[in-house]
C-alpha cells in the first residue's frame, strides 16, 4: 500500500502524502535512511535518486551534492521565507503524486581515492520528508528519551523490602562479560536466521504471471488469487531439508514455506516503498498479520468484533483451518477485502499494478520481474532486490524464529488494523508504537489502530461498502 498511495488495507480510500512545513526560523538537519550513507541530491526539483537510478532519462549533469546525515544544511529563502516547490511526478512505480521539495545550501567532506579530505559546498533540492527540524525533537527521539528516562518508583517498592537471599551486585567487569556473551548469543542467532533465509530464497517469490497483467487471466474471482497462481508453484518447490536442519534444528514444513512465500510476497507489495524509512514499518505489518493468523487460530472464523467490522471475508467460515494446501496465515492475507494488494479489483479499476509486485518480485536468480517498459522487461534494479531480500528475512524470522521475532515486536501485541497514509480509520484509536525500538511515527507508511475491545458479538455487519449484510454467529 505505502507503494502505491491510492491503495489502502481495507477501504480504499485516497492517501494522503504528509508533508513537512518549516517556518522562517527553523534550523534544519538530514534524515536519510539509516542505511544509506550519502544521498544524491539535485540541482532542480523533482527528481530523487531512484527514478535517476532506474529510468532512461539521464541524471547525471544535474546531480550536484552527495552529502550524509552530519552535514550543514541551511534553507534557502525567498522573501524571507523557505524556498518550497510542490512538482506533481511520476515515479518508478507508474503512479503521479505530490512530492514537496525544500531548496537548500549544504556543505560537506568526501575523501577522494586519494585519500585526501575535500570541502563541498552546493545549492540542491531535496525532499521535504528527509529534513528534520534541529530544535524540536521528533517523535521518535522522544520514543527514544522516554525509554530512557528514569521510571518512577512504584509502592511495590516500599511494601516489599529487598530479600535477604537478594544476590549481590554485579560488578562491572562481571556485566560486561555477560553483556558479551548475550550479543555473541544475539549475532549467532541472527547469523543462523540470515543463512535460513538465504536457503529458502531461491524457493519462494517465483513469478506466478506474464507482466503486464492488465486483465483477469481467467481467474475465479470467489476464490484467493494467491491460490489460483502462485500456491502450485510453492508446491512444487524441493525444500533444502538438511541444510536448514543444521542452522534451524528442525526441519521446514510445507505449510511454513507458503507462510514464508505468502507473507514475504505481501511486504515486499504493500511496504516497498518505505523500507528506506526503517524496518519498523514492514515489521509492522508482518506483525499484524501474525496477530491476525493467531485470532482465528484461536478463535471460530466467523466471530466479529465488538466494533462491527470482521478482518476475514465471509467465504472463510468454510474454509478448513490446518489445511496443508491452505494454512491459516495464507487465507488470512489473501483473503478478499483484506490486504488490498490481492484484490482483482480496486473499485472500477483491474488492480494489475499491486498483483504484478505480488505476484512477480524480483526474486534472486530470476530474470523475470513484474517491471517492463515499452512492453519488454527492465533489469532488476539493485534496491529492488535488496527489498525483495529483506522481505525474506522478515518472513523468514516471523514464520520460523517467534520469539526473536516477537523480541522485536512485542509493542505490536494484539493490534489488528493498519491503514498506509489515512490517519482516521473506523473510528478507532490510532497508536504510536515502535518495532525494533523505532517509532512508527511516518503515517504515509503506517499508521496502526487498536480495537476498542476484543470482545465478540452476534449482530449483523452492515458495511455497503464492501459487502452486503452477513450475520455474524
Amino acid at each position: 500500500m505505502a507503494r502505491y498511495l491510492w491503495l489502502l488495507l481495507i477501504l480504499f480510500p485516497m492517501s494522503v502524502l504528509a508533508q513537512a512545513s518549516f517556518g522562517t526560523q527553523d534550523e534544519v538537519q538530514f534524515n536519510f535512511p539509516a542505511q544509506r550513507n550519502r544521498m544524491t541530491l539535485y540541482n532542480q526539483p523533482g527528481l530523487d535518486w531512484i527514478e535517476c537510478q532506474v529510468n532512461s532519462k539521464d541524471c547525471s549533469e544535474k546531480a550536484a551534492a552527495w552529502p550524509d546525515n552530519n552535514s550543514q544544511v541551511k534553507l534557502m529563502k525567498r522573501n524571507g521565507q523557505p524556498v518550497r516547490e510542490v512538482r506533481r511526478v511520476e515515479n518508478y512505480y507508474g503512479e503521479t503524486e505530490e512530492r514537496a521539495y525544500y531548496q537548500v545550501q549544504v556543505e560537506y567532506t568526501t575523501r577522494g581515492s586519494d585519500g585526501v579530505a575535500r570541502f563541498n559546498t552546493s545549492v540542491v533540492w531535496v525532499e521535504d520528508k528527509y529534513l528534520l527540524r534541529k530544535t524540536e525533537l521528533t517523535d521518535q527521539a522522544k520514543i527514544r528519551q522516554a525509554d530512557l528516562a528514569p521510571k518512577p518508583k512504584g509502592r511495590s517498592d516500599k511494601l516489599c523490602p529487598p530479600s535477604e537471599t537478594a544476590s549481590a551486585p554485579v560488578d562491572r567487569k562481571t556485566r560486561n562479560q555477560l553483556e558479551n556473551i548475550a550479543e555473541a548469543t544475539q549475532r549467532q542467532a541472527q547469523g543462523s536466521m540470515n543463512r535460513v533465509a538465504d536457503l529458502i530464497g531461491p524457493h519462494v517469490g517465483k513469478c506466478a504471471i506474464q507482466p503486464p497483467l492488465r486483465r483477469n487471466p481467467g481467474w475465479d474471482l470467489n476464490k484467493t488469487i494467491y491460490d489460483q497462481s502462485a500456491l502450485s508453484l510453492i508446491n512444487l518447490q524441493n525444500i533444502p531439508q538438511a541444510k536448514i536442519r543444521q542452522n534451524l534444528g528442525r526441519n521446514i514444513t510445507r505449510k511454513d514455506l507458503i507462510n514464508i512465500d505468502v507473507m514475504a510476497r505481501t511486504l515486499y507489495s504493500e511496504m516497498g516503498r518505505c523500507y528506506d524509512d526503517g524496518p519498523q514499518y514492514p515489521l509492522g505489518v508482518a506483525k499484524v498479520i501474525l496477530n491476525r493468523t493467531e485470532f482465528l487460530e484461536k478463535n471460530s472464523f466467523n466471530q466479529c468484533w465488538s466494533d462491527g467490522r470482521q478482518f476475514q471475508d465471509p467465504f472463510m467460515v468454510s474454509a478448513t483451518r490446518g489445511d496443508e494446501g491452505r494454512p491459516v496465515m495464507s487465507q488470512v492475507v489473501t483473503a478478499k477485502d483484506q490486504f488490498s494488494v490481492w484484490n482483482p479489483r480496486i473499485g472500477n479499476q483491474f488492480n494489475y499494478q499491486g498483483l504484478q509486485q505480488a505476484l512477480c518480485p524480483p526474486a534472486q536468480g530470476q530474470n523475470q520481474y513484474w517491471k517492463t517498459a515499452n512492453g519488454r522487461r527492465v533489469p532488476v534494479p539493485e534496491f529492488e532486490r535488496e527489498i525483495w531480500k529483506q522481505s525474506i528475512e522478515i518472513a523468514t524470522q516471523a514464520v520460523l524464529y517467534p520469539q526473536q521475532f516477537q523480541a522485536r515486536t512485542r509493542d505490536i501485541n494484539n493490534i489488528y488494523f493498519y491503514t498506509s497514509g489515512i490517519p482516521n480509520f473506523m473510528g478507532l484509536r490510532r497508536v504510536t508504537l515502535k518495532a525494533d525500538g523505532k517509532g512508527i511515527v511516518a503515517g504515509r507508511c503506517l499508521n496502526l489502530f487498536e480495537a476498542r475491545s476484543g470482545t465478540q458479538v452476534r449482530r449483523n455487519l452492515d458495511d455497503s461498502s464492501t459487502r452486503a449484510k452477513v450475520a455474524c454467529r
